[in-house]
């Protein structure tokens, strides 16, 4: 079986791309099933939040549309910070997810993207503070499918290279991950971390 189960669409801030779009995209490069994961990120961009309401209404009406051709999933891609878990929790409650990505776009309620975050600290505080924040949130709260994107801060780190060895404690770090065997609530557990840089 093909899937993708990470898709944003312009019920994303990140994307335009009409969710139709992307059904018609998945099936014609041969996919049997996605999932879309758009985002919702507390603590900062609240007015750009996923509307849930017209969200699930258009991804039903995008599973009746081409149902037989293409399994569609009602995921999300939570930005979790220790102190938006609450809010998350509610929403993992109102709302039937079939998966959800637990990401950490920000910390503190300051962005990696604009180097708000890394602004005045060295590449060794804001690499370790990162991971530390990742560590304290799969700690706290267990409602979701995958990690995503553990690496992400890479991605903003002018210095270049950081060793991985230098970030923490790897082995208390997997040792909190390792046994959550996550996957989504309609599929056996599995671990799926997605590492992307």
């Amino acid at each position: 079986m093909l899937s993708d189960y990470h898709i944003h669409t312009y019920f994303s801030d990140d994307s335009q791309c009409p969710m139709e779009e992307m059904v018609q995209r998945a099936i014609l490069v041969g996919l049997d099933e996605i999932a879309f994961t758009e985002h919702v990120d507390y603590g900062v961009k609240t007015d750009l939040n996923c509307n849930y309401e017209n969200y699930f209404k258009e991804i039903e009406m995008m599973k009746e549309k081409y149902k037989g051709k293409l399994t569609i999933k009602a995921g999300i891609e939570f930005g979790v910070q220790s102190h938006t878990i609450p809010l998350f929790q509610k929403d993992y409650e109102k709302y039937p997810f079939d998966f959800i990505i637990l990401s950490n776009h920000q910390v503190d309620d300051k962005e990696f993207w604009n180097y708000q975050f890394q602004e005045g600290r060295s590449q060794e505080e804001f690499q370790k503070a990162y991971y530390e924040a990742i560590y304290e949130v799969v700690q706290k709260y267990k409602q979701y499918s995958v990690l995503g994107h553990l690496d992400m801060i890479k991605r903003y780190d002018t210095y270049r290279d950081y060793p991985d060895s230098n970030i923490m404690d790897t082995k208390k770090y997997f040792a909190a991950l390792l046994p959550m065997e996550k996957g989504s609530r309609s599929t056996p557990p599995v671990l799926n971390m997605v590492l992307k840089t």
